[in-house]
């Protein structure tokens, strides 16, 4: 099926039109008034194909609520539920009405980028450019140099403290363990992870004392561990 288009021409005699009621030196009624809504029609029109269904939301509503995402950062969950409570955003996608549900599915989004495809995202982009330097919002002059943001993001990596490497340690020796058939008493799992728990916990209360009293533990239980792999795997020789 081929999208709906919304269609305002024929007024109603209760509700009054959104173009009447709000201002017209807002920034984003004056840039719904810059666009060229025809362009993006005819040019993703060719997506779609005649036949038996739903008809799609109209082109408008979708380029509409792309640029709105783009503009104020939301989420697609986010610029559904603020586009109900915001008039201008309503009459920015082709709405000159107010509208009391939501416009689409927020799942509609994905499906709509899959849709474009790079090459209609490249389209939408390409058309942004060109509205700025035509407003004078941006320069040419700028576009012609491309810096990049090389900034690090720091890893979810938490710091390698003492005691967590005694814990790992021990993690690796029943590894090799079981990967050599070795057959170990204990593999000290439960007691190891209690000694690493009370410790975080001392630290953060700041009983340094007893903190340091569960680290040592910890180390004494590795090499408790380690004695008993390596007595195991003299005996498995013999």
């Amino acid at each position: 099926m081929l999208p709906k288009k919304t269609n305002h021409s024929q007024g109603t005699f209760f509700d009054p039109r959104l173009s009447s009621l709000l201002n017209p030196k807002n920034e984003i009624y004056r840039l719904a008034n810059l666009i060229d809504w025809e362009y993006f029609e005819k040019e993703f029109s060719s997506l779609y194909k005649l036949g038996k269904g739903q008809p799609p939301k109209p082109i408008l509503l979708m380029i509409g609520l792309m640029i709105l995402q783009q503009i104020f950062n939301c989420s697609d969950e986010e610029i559904v539920e603020k586009w109900v409570e915001n008039a201008y955003w309503q009459f920015f996608c082709g709405y000159d009405f107010l509208q009391w549900d939501f416009p689409i599915d927020p799942t509609s989004l994905i499906r709509w980028r899959h849709r474009l495809g790079r090459e209609g995202l490249e389209k939408i982009l390409q058309y942004s450019v060109k509205l700025a330097i035509e407003t004078k919002t941006v320069k040419k002059k700028s576009l012609e140099k491309t810096i990049v943001d090389t900034t690090v993001m720091p890893k979810n990596i938490t710091h390698p403290s003492d005691s967590k490497l005694y814990d790992k340690g021990c993690e690796l020796l029943v590894v090799m363990a079981k990967k050599h058939n070795l057959p170990i008493r204990q593999n000290y799992n439960r007691v190891r992870k209690q000694a690493l728990f009370r410790y975080f916990q001392f630290v953060r209360s700041r009983k340094l004392k007893k903190a340091i009293k569960e680290k040592k533990r910890s180390k004494s239980i590795l090499e408790e561990f380690f004695v008993m792999c390596k007595e195991r795997s003299n005996q498995s020789l013999f």
